[in-house]
């Protein structure tokens, strides 16, 4: 396999860590949103002072802009003061909804004040405005919309299951976890060798450094020695070439000798011939004298 270059290990780095934020966000985003709701079935809302509520039915499916269907999500917030709610508008309330009693989200169609002094209201679907709901009291109001998004309650009340809520938040985030653990071990590692190496590498050179203060102290305890291994290896080769014109010295010396010899030589090998000469003319002299003797007998 093909290693990356600084450039592409760069530009993936960055790749990965921005999906990883992606991932967290989104995570944490759902998360609060399950959990600020903990079951659009319960009777319970958050006590957040801002509510997300899945719609479950399409009682409020109608004709008008703030109408709402099922699978839709609504944002709404905590009145501070129920009792200023007008007509129109849409509040949540506790209901018996098919024998128990739910969240239920209707608008207002009828406000009005007992002999007491308190403010109660009537609610309808918009689906079926003709169809009111038990009048409430203004403290029984949970939450007042503020707006919704389309399709978002499925997602919401699908992930409100726990067992999705695990394979979509919950596992991810424990892989995200651990790869994180993974990377930064090895990062650990990584880190660990490259101290390693670097320091065999100081060590090979402190040894260097070692061996070579060494020599120069074993050079400076001679007394003709400089003390530095520059100098030392001048001297050798200074030595060097010392041996070499003492080698070559008895060579030019015998060069001479033979040349001085040769005419020796010559002299000495010339006498014998004179000598035999010599000998030769008296043996001739006196074969002539004996041959006069005996003609003068």
């Amino acid at each position: 396999m093909k290693k990356l270059n600084e450039k592409q290990k760069k530009i993936l780095n960055i790749v990965v860590t921005s999906l990883q934020i992606a991932v967290v966000l989104l995570a944490v985003i759902l998360s609060a949103i399950v959990l600020a709701n903990p079951n659009v079935e319960s009777n319970k809302v958050g006590k957040v002072g801002t509510k997300l509520l899945p719609v479950l039915t399409d009682s409020m499916a109608g004709d008008r802009k703030d109408s709402f269907r099922k699978g839709d999500l609504v944002i709404s917030k905590t009145p501070k003061n129920p009792e200023n709610l007008k007509v129109g508008d849409i509040v949540t309330f506790k209901a018996i909804i098919d024998g128990r009693e739910q969240l239920n989200t209707h608008r207002i169609v009828k406000k009005d004040i007992t002999d007491s002094g308190k403010v109660w209201f009537q609610t309808a679907g918009d689906a079926a405005p003709d169809r009111v709901d038990p009048f409430i009291y203004a403290e029984d109001v949970l939450a007042v919309y503020q707006f919704h998004l389309k399709g978002v309650g499925k997602a919401i009340f699908w992930l409100q299951k726990p067992m999705n809520f695990l394979f979509v938040i919950v596992f991810p985030l424990i892989a995200l976890f651990i790869y994180n653990v993974i990377m930064f071990i090895r990062m650990m590692m990584q880190s660990k060798l490259e101290k390693v190496v670097e320091k065999a590498g100081v060590l090979a050179i402190d040894e260097e450094e070692i061996k070579r203060r060494a020599i120069e102290e074993y050079l400076a305890s001679k007394p003709n020695s400089q003390g530095t291994v520059e100098q030392a290896a001048s001297k050798a080769e200074n030595k060097e070439q010392a041996s070499a014109v003492k080698e070559a010295e008895p060579k030019a010396e015998e060069k001479p000798k033979t040349a001085a010899n040769k005419p020796a030589a010559k002299t000495a090998s010339a006498k014998p011939a004179q000598t035999k000469k010599t000998t030769a003319a008296t043996s001739k002299t006196a074969q002539t004298k004996a041959a006069a003797s005996k003609d003068k007998a």
